[in-house]
Formats: C-alpha cells, structure tokens, sequence
C-alpha cells in the first residue's frame, strides 16, 4: 500500500487551519523545541501591535455599518449578564475584563476579532509567545488562601497587562520561544522547557479562576486524540464511519474482505509532515486493493482504516458555544472529492442549515470534550444521513465566513465578551 506525499509552500496553501500553525507534538501546550520551525517564518511579516494596543476596527458590512458597532447590535448586547462578581473577581456583564489573545504577528483572524471586540469597548491585549524572554517578561504571584495568580505582563513600550483582569484567552497561534542565542543547546532545552511550565502553566492556571479558555488547553490535548472524539462522538449520538485502528497486516486485510466495500486510509498525526527538510502533505487516500494491507510495512505503526462513505456533499461546522454555522463543501474534481483539503481552487460553498439533532449532537460532542469551539467536519451521504468525521479545536473559518458571510466572528466576540460569564 503506497501513498502518495504531496510537496507544498505551506505559507499560501490551504486556509483550513492545518497549514499555518506550527506542528506540536499532541499533549504540549507549546512547541516542543527550541527551534525556529521551518513554517513558522511567513514570507513577509506583519506589523504586530504592542500588547495592550488599540487594534484596527472592523471593516463595513454590506449594509454600510459596522458589525458590532452600529446601534441596533449594541442594542442587543446590553443587558444580556447578570451583576455580580465571577470567581476571579471580576464583575460580570460590567465588560472590565480583559480578553487576551494569543497568536503571530501575521494572524488576520486574531485581527478581526480583536476589531470586533474594540468595537464594542472591550479591551484586548495580544501576545505572541516567541516575544518571551525577550520583548515580554512574566511576574506572577500566588500565595496560602489565594484564589489564582496575580502578576503581570510586560511588553514592548511599557506596556503592562494585568493578569487579574484577565477574563478570556483566545488561544490562536502559539509560537515557539525565542531564546538567548549565547546559551549552549542544553542550556536552551532547559530554559526553554521552564518557559513552557512556568510561562505557559501561569496562563493555563487563569483557567482555574474562571477565565474562559477558547480553547482549554487540557481539553484541547485530548481532543487531538481521534479514537477519543470517535468515541465522544458516537457517545453524543453522531453517526461516525465503521473504523479500524491496527498495526496488524493480517487483521486489516481481513477487517476489509469483511466490510466488502471500499475502504479509505487517514493519517491521525495531522495532514503535514516532516519529509528530510521538506513539507509534504498526506491526505486522505483511497486504499484501492484489499491485498495491499499485507504489506510487512503496516506493522511498523498504527494505521487507520475507515470505510469510504458515498458522498453526497461534504460540510465544514463551526460550533461556537452553543451556536451552529455549517457550509456545504461541493468539489468539481475527483481529487477534491476524495479530500477537499487537496483542491481549494475546485471547491464552491454554501450556507446550509443543519438538522435539529445533528446541531444538538455536535454541541453536545464540544460539551463533552470540554471545547467552547471546534471546526467539524462531516459528510451527508447519498442517501442523505449525516456522518460525522472529526473536528479541529483550532480549526479555521475566516475563508467560510468570507465566502458565504456567517457571523461566526461577532460569535466568537460575543464568547470572549461573555468571558468568565461562560464559565459559570
């Protein structure tokens, strides 16, 4: 059984979300080296803004207002929390807390959230975590009876955020830290492994004060294995595809002379791989002979089969909290219809509405994988059942938004907005 690498400029390919970030080794909050990645340096940077500064307000919509701003939308916003005091302080509904948002200086995505969220007088900071040690420092304190850290960010030009008012992280784009060139490699891997405990374990512990994480990184760790969201998913009454995960030979020859129909391979570490200094991308392929899955080389790892659904569209969801905005997908080409991530020219898209119980299912999917947002996606098969195939808790929509206008933004502010509110 062979399958077919295909070499790509991960900078201006697909815009799934699969592309642009780096590549983690599944359980680690940050990247694991002290190394530059090789994608993670884009062609040509962005102007970031200092943390703490005022970003770009967002762009018009095609009535002439600006979502998020126009009076009407504030209209609805108002009034929609409680008075009172969130776990950590602050109060909610009041806006006086802060949304942080984590991610590079290249992320329009981040962007226009933080537009949206300006727009409406909440403040944000962003940070990016190759920025520490060097353009950022931590000092962060807890103590017997405290309820969470307190301390503060420093970054460039005296900038200063309070990690108290702290109410929601937006998780984007973590990048590698930059570390001291001077120090030995074993000095590095140390410090750079105590950044990540200490930098990282000071942010990820906000969560335990009731600051919202979109997404939580534990939940997110486990939501990366796909046996756990095949069985979350079956769990939360979503039909999933008949799979089998072995590194046995003989049991996948059998397991497909058994199913009798033609069956798929997917990769379960992620689309992009490391190939001797290349990026090469593994898509899902098609395994056309049931006597290939003999090859001794299966043995060398775990694979994964699934059966190959007859396909009547395919579809993109986008849970955000409790909210539902899905795409249909069509592809003109084989090759796009085989995986669509492997032909963006061919594809058209569509605002769809899915039914009722497959909305309720996939919110109860994120619920118990413990994600405020995921990007699923699923295929409705010619016989119009909906099968559900997996979902990204870092998954992109802009490309969507853009193509078909769904307000998956203004739901993603309304989220940090909301911030510890969430929680409760």
């Amino acid at each position: 059984m062979s399958q077919t690498m295909t070499e790509l400029d991960l900078i201006t390919h697909s815009p799934d979300g699969e592309s642009r970030g780096l590549i983690f080794r599944v359980g680690d909050v940050f990247p694991m080296l002290p190394t530059r990645h090789i994608l993670s340096a884009p062609a040509t940077p962005a102007r970031r803004p200092a943390m703490g500064a005022a970003l770009p307000r967002p762009a018009p919509d095609h009535g002439g207002r600006t979502r998020g701003t126009d009076p009407a939308h504030q209209r609805q916003q108002s009034g929609r929390y409680r008075p009172g005091r969130g776990r950590h302080g602050l109060r909610r509904g009041s806006m006086s807390h802060t949304v942080l948002i984590v991610t590079d200086e290249t992320d329009i995505v981040a962007q226009r959230i933080a537009a949206e969220l300006t727009g409406r007088g909440v403040p944000v900071s962003t940070v990016d975590t190759s920025d520490f040690p060097g353009a950022v420092s931590m000092s962060a304190t807890i103590d017997a009876g405290s309820c969470g850290w307190a301390g503060t960010l420093n970054g460039p030009r005296a900038t200063v955020l309070d990690l108290a008012e702290v109410g929601a992280v937006y998780w984007r784009r973590p990048t590698q830290f930059a570390l001291d060139e001077r120090m030995s490699s074993p000095e590095r891997a140390f410090a750079y492994g105590e950044a990540r405990r200490g930098f990282g374990g000071v942010l990820i512990a906000l969560g335990m004060g009731g600051c919202l994480w979109v997404n939580d990184p534990v939940a997110a760790m486990r939501c990366e294995y796909k046996p756990v969201q095949l069985t979350t998913a079956a769990q939360s009454g979503l039909t999933i595809p008949k799979t089998l995960i072995t590194s046995d030979p003989q049991a996948a020859h059998a397991w497909a002379k058994d199913l009798d129909r033609p069956i798929v391979y997917k990769p379960m570490n992620g689309v992009w791989h490391a190939d001797e200094g290349r990026i090469r991308a593994l898509y899902t392929s098609p395994v056309t002979a049931p006597e290939s899955l003999l090859d001794p080389a299966l043995s060398l790892t775990a694979h994964l089969f699934q059966e190959q659904i007859s396909k009547g569209f395919e579809a993109r969801t986008v849970i955000v909290g409790s909210r539902v905005f899905t795409v249909r997908i069509d592809s003109s080409s084989e090759q796009g219809r085989t995986d669509w991530r492997s032909d963006y020219d061919s594809l058209t898209y569509q605002a769809i509405e899915l039914p009722a119980e497959i909305s309720t299912a996939l919110v109860e999917l994120h619920r118990r994988l413990g994600l405020v947002y995921g990007a699923a996606d699923l295929i409705c098969d010619t016989s119009g059942e909906w099968i559900f195939l997996e979902t990204n808790q870092r998954g992109e929509w802009f490309w969507l938004a853009d193509e078909t206008g769904l307000p998956i933004a203004v739901a993603l502010a309304d989220l940090l907005e909301k911030g510890p509110a969430w929680t409760s």
